[in-house]
Formats: C-alpha cells, sequence, structure tokens
C-alpha cells in the first residue's frame, strides 16, 4: 500500500466520529507514528509465533540459499545472515556424510544451549535422523554438526519490514525525502498497523473519545 493512501485513511480514522472538529496531523508525523507503531505491531504479532499461522505472513516470509560459508570448524560450519533478516523460521541443511549425500533439518537454539545438546545422545547433530540445530548471534548463524560436512543450506525467515517513507514530507533530521515507499504487507496488517497508529495518536493528542473509538477499532480487528 502506499503512503499516500496509507495516510488519507489514517486521517479517515482519526476523525472518524468526530462531528465538531477535524483532526490534523501533518505528513511527517503520520510518517513517524506509522514506523514506531510497525514496530511495535512487528514485535507484538511475528516474534508471538504460537498465536500467529506463519502462511499469514508470506509477504515477509523469505527462503534464501546459504552456499559459501564465513567459516568452517570441527563442530560448525558459519554463513553470513541475509541483510534483510529479521527472525528465523527453519533451515533445510544440505549435507554429506562420507559418501552420501542428505538433507538435514535444523531449528534455532539458544547460544547458551548448544553444549549441552553437542554432549546428549538425543538431541545432537544426527545425519541419520536428519536432525540438527543452529545458533544466530551477530549477524551469522552457525550450523552445527557432528559426523557429518554442511555443503549449502535454504534458510526461511522473516524479513525486515522497511519503514515507509513519503515525498514531500521532512525526516527526524530536517532532510526532505524525495521518493515514497509504501508497505510490503497485504492491506488487512497494513490497517491494523494503522489502527494502533490512530490510538497513538489520540492518546499523544489527549482526545479521550477519539481514543476510545481507536481502541475499540484496533480491538475488533485482532
Amino acid at each position: 500500500m502506499s503512503p499516500e493512501l496509507m495516510y488519507a485513511k489514517f486521517l479517515n480514522k482519526i476523525n472518524k466520529g468526530n462531528t465538531e472538529n477535524s483532526i490534523a496531523c501533518d505528513a511527517s508525523r503520520f510518517v513517524l507514528i506509522v514506523n514506531e507503531c510497525k514496530n511495535r505491531w512487528v514485535e507484538n504479532g511475528i516474534k508471538n509465533k504460537d498465536s500467529v499461522l506463519i502462511d499469514s505472513f508470506q509477504e515477509i516470509v523469505k527462503t534464501k540459499p546459504f552456499i559459501t560459508p564465513s567459516d568452517i570448524k570441527d563442530d560448525y560450519t558459519e554463513f553470513d545472515l541475509h541483510e534483510d533478516y529479521y527472525e528465523g523460521i527453519l533451515a533445510k541443511v544440505r549435507a554429506t556424510s562420507n559418501t552420501c549425500k542428505g538433507i538435514v533439518y535444523s531449528r534455532e537454539v539458544k547460544n547458551q544451549n548448544k553444549n549441552i545438546l553437542q554432549w546428549d545422545e538425543n538431541q545432537r547433530p544426527d545425519f541419520e535422523y536428519e536432525w540438527t540445530f543452529h545458533s544466530i548471534q551477530g549477524n551469522k548463524i552457525r550450523i552445527y554438526k557432528q559426523g557429518f560436512e554442511i555443503d549449502s543450506a535454504d534458510f526461511e525467515y522473516y524479513s525486515v519490514i522497511p519503514d515507509i517513507q513519503m515525498a514531500g514530507t521532512v525526516d527526524v533530521e530536517g532532510n526532505e525525502i524525495a521518493i515514497s515507499i509504501g508497505m510490503n504487507l497485504s492491506d488487512q496488517y497494513v490497517d491494523q498497523i494503522l489502527n494502533v497508529s490512530a490510538e497513538e495518536f489520540m492518546r499523544n493528542f489527549e482526545n479521550s473519545g477519539g481514543l476510545q473509538i481507536a481502541k475499540d477499532r484496533t480491538n475488533s480487528e485482532e
């Protein structure tokens, strides 16, 4: 959705039910509010994966290959994460044990737990059972191995949702924005973010009636 259309919908939301005054919000302020609320929506939605179906976020789910390792050790192979990485989902590893090639599936574990899993016979990497685990630290992913080598991997992950920008507005540093960048989500999720943004604006605007309307709209669409 384009930022211009988002802005028009946002203005409609903050004025809905207000018959006495026309509530204004300049475009630059709108961009700041939406980008802040987008990040909050991501934290509450994507990171709470128990209550969210992965298929619901296909616009930001990506699968990309890891081909060239950045480091190879006896117990892991390390790759650089993609620049748009936000949150991991799973990794499918192409591996070789002796002369046998196969697929090993990997799940993410906390970095502090990897040593425990490596020594646990039921949890450690196993080519025969097509199982391993990986940890993510900084901008690296370490895929662990034992008795096999990692040739390459496909990594499925949530990508970063870029901040929107609108041509003609001014950013926080006072620079005028020349081009518009919209939001790469389906309309239903953009509307959810706009509802949260309208609620945030009304809270700052100290409009109790408008705030309640915005809250009711947000709750009805969750």
